[in-house]
């Protein structure tokens, strides 16, 4: 399920903890569970609430990317994998119930006790569609272009005396490439 994006989830300082929004929600019970966030410049975030009682709510709130969800959602990857194959420094996010700010503390994630993060060897194990509306809008969001057939992308091309020449490559089907700019380089031409 997709939130809004004007949806705060957390107040940052802009400087070393970000401001995030609601972004999708891929587990829940009472409150989302498992979800994602953006920030003012629309870097992701895997979020897992791992304690909620009548004391406090905690989250581990860590970087990632639209391919790694995909991966994810797609179940190439575990739960658990999102967040130990996170190299930037975490967010443990905890909101108590007798304030109004939460805490929030920066961490890395491999120092992080097991028991915050998803037990390991979970998938998302989400049956057929479920998370399609998801992944079209990571893909489109990340320029992610999945090959149905084979088709030809050119990757570079030589100018020689003012022509443009294109060297197509080949690309396999069924396989995700992230979209870049064209890059154009001078490069000699005879001796």
């Amino acid at each position: 399920m997709m939130k809004s994006m004007k949806e705060l989830f957390l107040k940052g300082d802009d400087r070393k903890i970000p401001t995030l929004y609601w972004d999708m929600v891929f587990a829940e019970s009472t409150r989302p569970i498992l979800f994602t966030c953006r920030d003012n410049k629309e870097n992701r975030y895997i979020c897992s609430c791992h304690c909620a009682d009548g004391e406090k709510c905690e989250w581990i709130v860590a970087p990632t990317t639209c391919e790694r969800l995909i991966d994810l959602l797609s179940d190439r990857i575990t739960i658990r994998q999102v967040f130990d194959e996170c190299e930037k420094p975490a967010f443990l996010v905890t909101r108590y119930a007798d304030r109004e700010i939460p805490e929030v503390r920066t961490v890395a994630v491999k120092k992080l006790s097991p028991t915050i993060l998803p037990t390991a060897g979970y998938y998302m194990e989400a049956e057929e569609g479920e998370f399609d509306e998801e992944i079209a809008a990571l893909r489109e969001a990340s320029k992610t272009v999945m090959l149905t057939d084979t088709e030809q992308y050119t990757f570079f091309s030589y100018r020689i005396n003012d022509f443009w020449i294109p060297f197509p490559h080949m690309k396999s089907k069924d396989e995700e490439y992230q979209m870049t700019r064209p890059v154009r380089r001078k490069i000699a031409v005879g001796a």
